[in-house]
C-alpha cells in the first residue's frame, strides 16, 4: 500500500473589496502630494524667474545712471574745506572729495549745495518768484541775467534729482527682484521636501505589506 504525502495547501491573498477601497485614500493623498508638489514648484519657479529679471533691471538701472553721473565729474570740495564748510554743509560732510556717482550723492548735490547758492544770486526768493519779476522788468538787465542763471542751476538740479529718482526706483527693483528670489528659492525647496516624502512613504508602505505577507505558508 503506497502512502499518500498531502502537502499544505498555500494560497496565495487575493486582494478584496477592503482592501481595494482601503488603498483608494492612499492613492488620493498620493494624487493629492503630486498636485501640491507641481503648485508649489511652479510658483516657486515663476518667482525665482521674475526675481532674477528684477535684479537684473535694477543692475541695469543703478549701472546706467552711475556712468552717466560719472561723466559729468562733479565733485564734492573737501570736507570743512571753505566750500564745503561745516558749519554751512553739516549734512555734507561724509562726501567731501567724493565723485557724484550715485543716486544718494545726487539728491545731496541738488538740494544741500546747488539750492543755497541758486538762492544766494536772488536773495533768497525761489527762482519761480525772481523770474517773474524779471518777467514784468524786462528793462533790468541785471534781473534778466540773474533770473537766466538761476533757470541753468534749477534745469542741472532737476536732471540731478530725476537720476536721484531713477536710481531709487532701480533699488526699490532690486530689493522686491531679491525677496521673489528668496520666496521662489523656498517654495522650490519646499515642493521638493514634500516629493521626496511622497516617494518615501509608499515605499513604506510596500515593505509594510510585505512583511504582513512574509508568514503565509511558512
Amino acid at each position: 500500500m503506497t502512502a499518500t504525502a498531502f502537502a499544505p495547501d498555500v494560497t496565495t491573498p487575493s486582494r478584496t473589496l477592503d482592501d481595494v477601497a482601503a488603498a483608494s485614500p492612499a492613492r488620493d493623498r498620493t494624487t493629492t502630494r503630486t498636485k501640491f508638489f507641481r503648485l508649489v514648484a511652479g510658483f516657486g519657479v515663476i518667482l525665482a524667474v521674475t526675481g532674477t529679471a528684477l535684479l537684473l533691471v535694477g543692475n541695469y538701472t543703478h549701472d546706467l545712471i552711475r556712468e552717466q553721473l560719472v561723466s559729468q565729474q562733479i565733485t564734492f570740495p573737501p570736507a570743512d574745506s571753505p566750500g564745503l564748510s561745516a558749519e554751512e554743509y553739516p549734512g555734507l560732510q561724509q562726501y567731501g572729495g567724493q565723485l557724484v556717482d550715485v543716486g544718494p550723492k545726487a539728491k545731496a548735490w541738488a538740494n544741500q549745495f546747488m539750492t543755497p547758492h541758486i538762492l544766494e544770486l536772488s536773495g533768497g526768493v525761489p527762482y519761480g518768484v525772481y523770474s517773474a519779476k524779471a518777467f514784468m522788468n524786462p528793462q533790468d538787465e541785471q534781473m534778466s541775467a540773474i533770473s537766466k542763471q538761476m533757470a541753468i542751476g534749477e534745469v542741472q538740479r532737476g536732471l540731478l534729482l530725476s537720476a536721484w529718482g531713477w536710481w531709487t526706483v532701480g533699488t526699490v527693483t532690486w530689493t522686491a527682484g531679491l525677496v521673489l528670489l528668496i520666496v521662489g528659492g523656498i517654495a522650490v525647496v519646499a515642493a521638493g521636501v514634500v516629493r521626496i516624502r511622497s516617494w518615501r512613504m509608499p515605499a513604506a508602505r510596500g515593505a509594510g505589506t510585505a512583511t504582513a505577507f512574509d508568514g503565509v505558508g511558512g
